[in-house]
């Protein structure tokens, strides 16, 4: 009879560590596919980044600032104000200086000078309008249906043909893989706004292209700077080079180019000039349309 209970007992804590063991490897499973909360809860696409791996990344390639030039203070619990909003999603094309460059007319009275530039840019080039004819409101606060419209129209994505409706953009969001699944509406964070922003980078533009293609293509940054961001965004670095577009040289080259390669519209046609301008760096060779030489 002893023997049977020693026996008895013995299964038991054997059943009993078997319980232990399986229950932690689902905890541990589950934690490992769950997607990580972002910015107020918001699950974010990349399950192992975090939102503030996603804006040090975006910072690497030079596609966001914080309050000040540090890259340390993004204020990702902060809103984001309508004009704000433009500026980032002007930022994040690459396309700052060419907003600085250039005076734009805009019809709204109510916006301040530092951000003219900035809302001008995106008002000529159909991204963004006002809450009026003469008034763009600049400092409200922008929720999460007004920035997504605002990124989903830099994609090339019009509200006005029927793509996606303006004040609910979350379904095309979401099928692109710019928000997750479990997104909500609420409170909608500057973290948020950039998460939105790096999920971008790997989706599609509606001609079918990838943003991240287009960015390269307009040498808005270079394929080895995107890798190492990618990197950053999976919390896989530790600390970045200040400068990656100082170090790598690209050349831009096609057939029956005539340029000197130093953009898309000023692409060389000599793969050996290509091969003398990115060598001593290590840098990119963008072939841009086609290339048969």
């Amino acid at each position: 009879m002893m023997k049977n209970f020693r026996t008895g007992f013995l299964i038991f804590i054997m059943a009993l560590l078997v319980t232990i063991n399986m229950s932690a490897y689902n905890a541990m499973d589950a934690h490992e596919k769950s997607p990580v909360s972002g910015v107020n809860g918001k699950a974010v696409t990349d399950e192992d980044s975090t939102a503030a791996d996603l804006v040090n990344a975006l910072y690497f390639l030079g596609l966001v600032k914080g309050y000040d030039e540090s890259g340390s203070d993004f204020g990702l619990e902060h809103n984001l104000s309508r004009a704000e909003a433009i500026v980032q999603i002007v930022r994040f094309l690459g396309a700052e200086e060419k907003a600085l460059a250039k005076r734009y007319e805009i019809p709204f009275i109510d916006v301040p000078a530092w951000a003219e530039p900035y809302i001008g840019y995106a008002y000529a080039n159909g991204i963004a309008g006002g809450r009026s004819m003469t008034e763009f409101d600049p400092d409200s606060a922008a929720d999460g249906a007004q920035f997504l419209t605002l990124l989903l129209r830099a994609m090339e994505y019009s509200d006005k043909d029927g793509d996606f409706s303006w004040d609910n953009p979350f379904s095309l969001a979401k099928t692109l893989g710019l928000i997750s699944s479990a997104y909500k509406n609420e409170n909608f964070l500057r973290g948020d706004a950039f998460t939105a922003c790096y999920n971008a980078l790997g989706a599609k533009t509606k001609s079918g292209v990838l943003l991240e293609e287009k960015l390269l293509v307009a040498g808005v940054m270079t394929e080895s700077a995107l890798t190492y961001a990618k990197q950053i965004a999976n919390g896989k670095t530790v600390g970045y080079p200040d400068s990656p577009k100082a170090e790598e040289a690209v050349y831009y080259l096609r057939d029956g180019g005539s340029g000197d390669g130093t953009s898309a519209e000023k692409a060389g046609a000599s793969l050996q000039a290509a091969y003398a301008a990115v060598g001593s760096t290590g840098g990119t060779i963008v072939v841009t349309g086609r290339y048969t030489q």
